[in-house]
């Protein structure tokens, strides 16, 4: 469900850097999955599964104890950090989703976004968003690798985590060379592009 929202922006990144920049083509791309079929798909499986993870996340966030004085662990500190990065990528997701979604009418552009990452403000804050949400990923596939019994012995355990330390950073190495081609107008792919 979330990988159907993840697909379609890793889609769009791949057309960014490769200089894609024709006003309507991203957008194309994020509304139309499916014609009158869209809606549906994007609420079922995109907006609903966000807000129950967000929800429940928030709820563990709450009700969680941290003890990290008490044992100053790497997985309790992973805990930590997973249940507060979790705070910031809700934040994060919901003010993306309401700017480039909502204010925009689903009509977003490359130009519009280029211009909005000139405030160092709203850079920042996608900075932080973006480095927080991909820790969160890459330490929840990890969480849930150990949790649900997939990575049941120690160097199961162990690659779960080389996963998804390489999960997080891929995304946070992605997501940052996404925001420096529309900051700076780079788009180091721009020769693959067949016209």
């Amino acid at each position: 469900m979330l990988q159907v929202h993840v697909m379609k922006r890793f889609l769009v990144a791949v057309a960014l850097c490769a200089a894609v920049t024709s006003a309507h083509a991203e957008v194309r791309i994020l509304s139309s999955p499916g014609g009158q079929v869209g809606p549906f798909i994007e609420l079922f499986a995109i907006i609903l599964p966000i807000l129950f993870h967000g929800g429940y996340g928030v709820y563990i966030w709450w009700s969680g104890k941290s003890n990290v004085s008490e044992y100053p662990w790497v997985k309790n500190w992973l805990y930590t950090a997973q249940r507060y990065t979790g705070m910031v990528a809700f934040v994060y997701i919901g003010w993306h989703l309401y700017t480039e979604r909502y204010l925009t009418g689903g009509r977003s552009t490359y130009d519009t976004v280029t211009n909005d990452l000139q405030n160092p403000w709203y850079l920042a804050f996608f900075v932080i968003g973006i480095l927080a949400s991909s820790f969160h990923l890459g330490v929840g596939i990890w969480n849930f690798l150990c949790k649900w019994g997939l990575a049941a012995t120690v160097s199961a355990q162990r690659a779960a985590g080389q996963l998804g330390a390489v999960v997080g950073f891929t995304f946070s190495l992605v997501g940052i060379l996404i925001l420096i081609s529309f900051r700076f107008d780079w788009h180091p792919f721009s020769s693959y592009i067949t016209r």
